[in-house]
């Protein structure tokens, strides 16, 4: 059974992994989006920058719940790369830990965060993506 402090520390690892990828991604997603609102509506007399920083900020969760399968893939590769990297997944199997064993907290990890997804991006999304349309629409 694996132990509490290397649990703990490897669901800190992959949710550290997820927190840099989600920020990256969500950082990409907004300025990718008020680029192109702001070459489409910007010649608008209604448009302002402010209305457009608030409309791209409210559809960035919607497409980021497109791309949230791959953060959790790619958050997973580079936990077990970095990992690797510092030999702590062999002093682990050395220990006699199976890779199962390891995986668990990251797997944990994954679950939690598909959970919070599920209960709280999923709502937000589509609160922000309706919202933003009524207000485009206006």
């Amino acid at each position: 059974m694996i132990g509490r402090t290397l649990g703990g520390y490897i669901f800190r690892r992959y949710l550290a992994a997820v927190a840099a990828f989600l920020t990256g991604l969500a950082s990409l997603i907004f300025v990718v989006d008020f680029t192109q609102l702001n070459e489409r509506a910007g010649d608008l007399p209604q448009f302002s920058l402010g209305l457009g920083l608030m409309l791209s900020a409210m559809r960035v969760p919607m497409v980021l719940i497109q791309v949230i399968p791959f953060v959790a893939l790619f958050a997973s590769m580079a936990m077990l790369i970095q990992l690797n990297r510092k030999y702590e997944l062999v002093v682990a199997r050395s220990v006699g830990l199976s890779a199962w064993q390891f995986l668990m907290p990251a797997c944990l990890a994954a679950l939690l965060f598909g959970m919070l997804t599920v209960g709280i991006l999923n709502p937000l999304a589509a609160w922000g993506f309706a919202r933003a349309d009524a207000i485009e629409v206006d």
